[in-house]
């Protein structure tokens, strides 16, 4: 057993993704606001991060020799369908071996705060290193898995409620089938470990608390933290020069993903609901509106698109805030989602947002008056919501504007996670 002295604890973040690249840099925002606020935290991640020599890392590079048995076990294994994703089938057998992850624990710690685990840990990975610090444990959760038999997104499954078995993702009809293995292992690291669940209202209500394995798990609410200096209102006609944007341009209608091709972002919902808010629209309106979008696969989308629009492709996190600052609001359409924290990071600029009843909306958009909250799937909703915005007066929606970034302040700051965890008991 390795223990710390009483006092100002030392805490070890764990984080499989790029803390530069897409979510994953909100990996690197949990590591700057607890440095920040004068504690000792080292952030141990999947591969080395070039401009960052602090960090801790498993691998310098990825390789296709790393952990050669788990990829040629996952290579000849079933895949999952629909929109289930699984980046580990069983625990015993986890992504990087952990022998190698603990070698990379060389000191004690208090806290241990676990963001992204895709690529880098199983629950057995947790178990050891449970054993070896014998500390607390916070899992800031990302997607579902900590309350599933393996799967990171549940597509319509309900079966975590059971715990799992005869898993629709592959087709099994075997009530003892790995998921429901997976779902007793982790009973009893949960036992072990006791870690403490933090999630927004979404997940914890309408996911965990039924959860067979997190129904008497510690959980506990928690926004996503967002960088508040960072992400934050600007002028927004000098960045119409920025994304190549016309001054005539009064309504800059924004939404964004990794990718606009993934089901569980809701783009059909979207594209509909924009034919109809075209179809409202005087031909004065039309002609002052422009769609600004970001990620991967936009192409796809453009033959649906009806109004002036810039598709800039994947955009790097550097260029996000910007993004958000010039837009008069932004879309969201995602109907299967943990988050997303681009619903945070867009009110921290001062952009409001239009969104379905779901994921972080319940909290930072549904009755905060930070936008429309829409029916889930309802594409008729979205687009009175989309109206009402793009009409509201001056005065009115500048009253939003200043709305958004309050709530930022009091759901995403660094602050507040800073708090909230070291309050933990």
């Amino acid at each position: 057993m390795i223990s710390t002295m009483a006092g100002n604890p030392r805490i070890l973040l764990i984080s499989s993704a790029n803390p530069l690249v897409g979510a994953g840099v909100i990996g690197l925002d949990i590591y700057d606001a607890f440095k920040r606020q004068g504690l000792a935290i080292d952030f141990l991640t999947l591969y080395k991060v070039e401009s960052m020599p602090e960090i801790k890392y498993v691998y310098k590079k990825p390789s296709k020799w790393h952990n050669l048995f788990f990829k040629i076990r996952r290579k000849f294994a079933a895949k999952p369908t629909g929109n289930h994703y699984f980046f580990y089938r069983k625990e015993d057998c986890p992504p990087v071996g952990v022998s190698r992850i603990l070698r990379k624990i060389e000191r004690a710690y208090d806290i241990v705060i676990v963001f992204f685990w895709q690529g880098m840990l199983s629950f057995q990975t947790i178990d050891k290193i449970y054993d070896k610090l014998h500390c607390k444990f916070v899992f800031y959760c990302a997607d579902y898995s900590p309350m599933s038999g393996g799967c990171h997104f549940t597509d319509d499954c309900r079966r975590f409620e059971t715990g799992c078995g005869c898993c629709p993702a592959f087709g099994s009809s075997d009530p003892e089938d790995f998921t429901r293995w997976n779902v007793e292992y982790r009973k009893k690291v949960y036992a072990k470990v006791k870690p403490f669940i933090l999630a927004n209202t979404y997940m914890l209500d309408f996911f965990m608390k039924k959860s067979y394995l997190l129904k008497d798990q510690r959980l506990v609410f928690s926004s996503v933290l967002i960088d508040l200096d960072t992400f934050k209102p600007m002028e927004r006609l000098p960045l119409y020069r920025q994304f190549d944007i016309p001054e005539g341009k009064k309504f800059i209608l924004s939404f964004g993903c990794q990718s606009l091709a993934d089901k569980r972002k809701g783009m059909s919902y979207l594209l509909d609901a924009l034919d109809k808010v075209h179809q409202s629209m005087t031909p004065e309106e039309r002609s002052q509106t422009l769609l600004l979008f970001a990620g991967r696969n936009g192409e796809q989308i453009e033959p649906r698109l009806k109004f002036e629009y810039r598709n800039l492709g994947f955009l790097p996190v550097a260029d996000l805030p910007r993004f958000y600052a010039v837009s008069t609001l932004f879309l969201c359409t995602s109907v299967n989602d943990a988050g997303p924290s681009m619903l945070c990071q867009s009110i921290a600029c001062g952009t409001p947002l239009v969104a379905f009843e779901m994921g972080t909306a319940l909290d930072v958009l549904r009755g905060q008056h930070t936008g429309y909250c829409a029916k889930l799937r309802d594409s008729d909703d979205l687009a009175r919501g989309i109206l009402s915005i793009v009409r509201l007066d001056a005065d009115a929606y500048g009253q939003m504007r200043n709305r958004c970034r309050e709530v930022a302040q009091e759901f995403n700051s660094e602050q507040a996670l800073v708090d909230k965890v070291l309050s933990l008991k």
